[in-house]
């Protein structure tokens, strides 16, 4: 008999999940905004498809997270930044479009460090080559 997984199992984990280094950046044409172009997680899904698990959604949970990815990323990843993720791997564009059904998809968290080493040692260079373009074009005013 197979073993259904809840969210429960996998939320408010201490783990902390390091965005850094994982995005791709262009810039305007005017050059005057850098933008974020794409992400690794479209680029390798076939390398991500086999991370992604099914999980049970309560009721109270499909309320409580209803068009709050960011808040679900917090509270399973520890950090809101990987909304995004969770959007693309429901098949969602946006929050306004983040309703739960009886399951949902996640990446557990015992396996990014993984899928974070398999996905950055296939992409550092065009990642760094990519960040020394367009990183010192982000300034702040001090």
């Amino acid at each position: 008999m197979a073993v259904t997984k809840t969210l429960d199992d996998i939320i408010n984990r201490q783990d902390r999940y390091d965005l850094n280094k994982i995005t791709f950046y262009t810039a305007t044409d005017d050059q005057s905004l850098v933008i974020q172009d794409t992400d690794l997680y479209t680029i390798y899904l076939r390398f991500i498809a086999p991370y992604i698990g099914s999980y049970k959604v309560t009721p109270a949970q499909r309320s409580y997270y209803r068009y709050k990815p960011y808040l679900l990323s917090a509270d399973v990843y520890g950090t809101p930044e990987l909304g995004w993720m969770i959007l693309a791997m429901n098949d969602r564009e946006c929050a306004s479009k983040f309703t739960l059904k009886q399951y949902m998809k996640l990446i557990p968290t015992t396996y990014l460090e993984e899928l974070y080493d398999t996905v950055i040692t296939k992409s550092n260079d065009k990642l760094s080559r990519n960040w020394n373009t367009y990183l010192p074009m982000v300034t702040t005013n001090e």
